[in-house]
């Protein structure tokens, strides 16, 4: 996956692999920013993206490439390209975008991998006890994490990708919790 040196990689990217070793699931060119930190939520997170393979090949050869792409985030990212860093098993996003690509369909994906025991906080907009022992207070920070999303992780990409960045090619998925953000997202971001 790695070109001779690097060279075509955005500046601060890395490749999967030169990340998680040679051992994943991965299909495809998933490049990954390692750390990006959210001073609101008190943490940071390692960002990976799927590039579509017109894109990647564009990257590699150093041609210029003037489409733009759509963009997806995922929210729960460790689960969507590698069934080593998921909790239940890959979602299989890259394996998808691949094939539909054959199609002529391409899209950017962006995994954001959630903030483990603050999960519940971050894709939650109400605060309240937890669903299983009542005992401890969460939710409250989905708008923080929001935030970071349009205000850090989706300027990121912007910079870096020739993306599409208008409304109508810009979407977030998740499952569950994931889901929830997903929906807040597009009631407070429309």
């Amino acid at each position: 996956m790695t070109a001779i040196n690097g060279d075509w990689l955005p500046k601060g990217w890395r490749t999967y692999d030169d990340v998680h070793g040679r051992k994943n699931t991965v299909t495809g060119t998933v490049l990954v920013w390692p750390k990006l930190a959210s001073k609101d939520l008190d943490r940071s997170a390692e960002i990976s993206v799927f590039l579509p393979p017109s894109l990647a090949k564009a990257l590699k050869a150093e041609t210029r490439n003037v489409r733009r792409y759509p963009v997806f985030y995922f929210h729960d990212g460790q689960n969507v390209f590698d069934d080593h860093t998921s909790h239940a098993g890959e979602w299989r996003v890259d394996e998808t975008l691949q094939a539909l690509a054959r199609d002529g369909i391409e899209a950017i994906a962006v995994g954001i991998p959630n903030g483990h025991e603050a999960r519940f906080d971050e894709y939650n907009p109400y605060r309240g006890r937890t669903p299983y022992t009542g005992r401890r207070v969460v939710g409250g920070k989905a708008n923080e994490y929001l935030d970071w999303l349009t205000g850090e992780i989706k300027p990121l990409i912007d910079r870096t990708f020739p993306t599409d960045p208008s409304r109508d090619a810009t979407g977030t998925i998740g499952s569950s919790l994931g889901g929830l953000i997903s929906l807040y997202a597009m009631v407070r971001h429309p």
